[in-house]
């Protein structure tokens, strides 16, 4: 004489900080708190004891004896309605914290008693991503010994464009980004590199100088769903002796993940 199954989903014990400001706090806050709706027999027949047996058996969680065997065969107790799969929808956001989920399931008779609550936990797994707005960077004429700048902007293109570049976190991990770039091919004076570079994120950040070849971790961290600029810098410390005007090289952005806030102590 069930009347109704409801499910509860909690938050990981880590914080979203200032990263995010739409009400999410993580730090075990409830998620989804909404009453499933009961499938008809057949319907609940197909999904439990072929779709999900068949393909996710490993998701399922069991409760005391219960099994697939009990639940789905021909005296079992879906076939014989003594139980019923219910049914509720819900969605975890990209930038939606990662670690394990706590799941409470419970129900009421027509009576208004409670079930014991049955526990389980899901991991939401993380991803560290980011994006770019920017196809390359154009340096143009570059004097000797001179640093020469390129300022990004917060303006996100699309399409991407040449210069004024940007950087999104769309993962959900906090991170970091890392650059290195090559020489252009104006290789090295008594094994010194002719070339220098150096980069940052954010307007107000340090800059950080490097060697091609070398790869330096940037020291702004990117918050949840967070955009910023990035500068670049150039300085031509000796020029090889020929006849190239143009030189081009390749640079290469990575991302390493920092831990997210810990929750405070109540």
């Amino acid at each position: 004489d069930i009347d109704s199954v409801s499910a509860e989903i909690y938050y990981p014990m880590a914080s979203f900080g200032q990263d995010i400001q739409d009400g999410r706090t993580g730090c075990g806050q409830k998620k989804v708190d909404g009453q499933m709706a009961q499938l008809a027999k057949e319907e609940g027949i197909v999904l439990f004891c072929e779709t999900i047996k068949n393909n996710n058996a490993n998701l399922v969680e069991f409760y005391d004896i219960y099994n697939f065997d009990g639940i789905c065969g021909e005296t079992g107790e879906l076939q014989m309605e003594t139980a019923a799969v219910f049914c509720q929808d819900a969605e975890l956001l990209y930038n939606d914290l990662p670690g394990e989920y706590k799941v409470l399931v419970f129900g009421r008779d027509k009576g208004g008693l409670a079930s014991n609550i049955f526990q389980g936990v899901f991991s939401y797994l993380e991803l560290t991503a980011f994006e770019t707005d920017f196809s390359n960077l154009n340096y143009g004429n570059v004097v000797l010994n001179s640093i020469k700048t390129l300022e990004g902007d917060l303006n996100w293109n699309d399409p991407k464009a040449e210069n004024q570049a940007t950087v999104r976190n769309v993962g959900n991990t906090r991170l970091q980004i890392s650059v290195s770039q090559n020489d252009m091919g104006l290789g090295k004076t008594e094994g010194v590199w002719n070339i220098r570079y150096g980069s940052k994120v954010g307007q107000s950040a340090a800059w950080q100088n490097y060697w091609p070849e070398e790869t330096i971790l940037l020291g702004t961290i990117l918050g949840l769903s967070s955009m910023d600029q990035i500068d670049f810098t150039i300085e031509v410390l000796r020029f090889p002796e020929d006849d190239i005007s143009h030189y081009a090289g390749k640079m290469t952005l990575d991302a390493q993940k920092t831990e997210h806030f810990v929750c405070q102590a109540e």
